[in-house]
């Protein structure tokens, strides 16, 4: 328990192959707030099916082989949430890219969920849906003990939780597609929100992945981002760039840009070039092509004009 903390000197003649928790100077948590498993499972179970047996196909155990592909660890599995973690570790021969293989574990998950969704519509089960948050904390977590568990406390759990909550109010303002998007909007002083006061964020996260402002700045020094700026009726602006697992693979991954809105009542109004942002990592696979085409490919796509530059 000591020697998880740092708290423990160790002298020994031989090399210690054991890695101090001094050994890490960062980490990221992936926080998924799953919504729905407990009707499914109810309905399921109604039917004389196993939904223990389906969510461990569908999701949890493919959840389970992406963490040693991307060096993930999970800290918490619940009904309604899954907690991973990914530690930064230090050295001349570390590789720095806890946040953007925290990007890549999400995206994954999304499209896990997705293809869950197209098994359970076709045996006639309603969706399941997930908000996820991805933040950085650049230091080592705190580690206690209830009995033999290890239990991982550090403050970007609950930063990584708020990301990926959706409020109940803002849904029924929010429209997206298919319910399908994030949504971050900041509270007017005279709106009462529950949990927080004048100016307080809450969020519409439905199948999106909210990357907190740390983390997107620790990406840009784990990775060489490109920028791209789209202009016409929905400006946006994306960070593209690849990132290898831990089996050397890479894979894209873009970052979109988006101006937090200010929610007046029940209305969200856009709050201008001046507000303040918010950073979703793009899990549709055709949106993540169609960047990448145009940024590192050269190759044209229809997303109105766009000016490329090197962030």
């Amino acid at each position: 328990r000591l020697r998880d903390n740092a708290a423990l000197q160790v002298f020994c003649r031989e090399p210690n192959s054991e890695e101090p928790r001094s050994g890490i100077n960062g980490h990221v948590i992936v926080k998924a707030d799953i919504r729905g498993f407990a009707e499914v499972a109810v309905q399921m179970r109604r039917r004389n099916l196993d939904p223990a047996a389906h969510f461990s196909r569908f999701f949890y155990d493919p959840v389970t082989r992406l963490l040693d592909q991307f060096g993930a660890k999970k800290v918490a599995v619940e009904g309604d949430a899954l907690t991973l973690v990914l530690l930064e570790r230090a050295g001349e021969d570390a590789e720095y890219l806890a946040v953007a293989r925290g990007c890549c574990v999400a995206s994954r998950i999304i499209q896990l969920l997705d293809r869950m969704n197209v098994e359970q519509a076709r045996i006639g089960l309603p969706k399941v849906e997930l908000g996820l948050g991805v933040a950085y904390a650049d230091q080592a977590p705190t580690y206690v003990h209830d009995h033999a568990r290890k239990v991982t406390i550090s403050p970007a759990i609950q930063r990584a939780g708020l990301l990926a909550s959706c409020h109940t109010q803002l849904r029924d303002t929010c429209s997206f597609p298919a319910d399908r998007g994030l949504c971050v909007a900041a509270t007017v002083p005279d709106e009462a929100v529950e949990g927080g006061g004048s100016k307080a964020l809450v969020r519409y996260n439905v199948n999106g992945i909210e990357l907190d402002a740390a983390a997107f700045a620790q990406l840009n020094v784990e990775m060489s981002l490109r920028r791209l700026s789209r202009g016409g009726d929905r400006p946006a602006t994306f960070y593209a760039g690849h990132c290898p697992d831990a089996g050397g693979e890479t894979h894209d991954l873009v970052v979109r840009e988006r101006l937090v809105k200010l929610w007046i009542g029940r209305r969200l109004v856009e709050a201008g070039d001046e507000g303040r942002r918010f950073y979703e990592v793009v899990s549709d696979p055709q949106l993540v092509e169609r960047i990448h085409a145009k940024l590192l490919r050269g190759k044209p796509d229809d997303e109105g004009p766009v000016s490329p530059e090197r962030q």
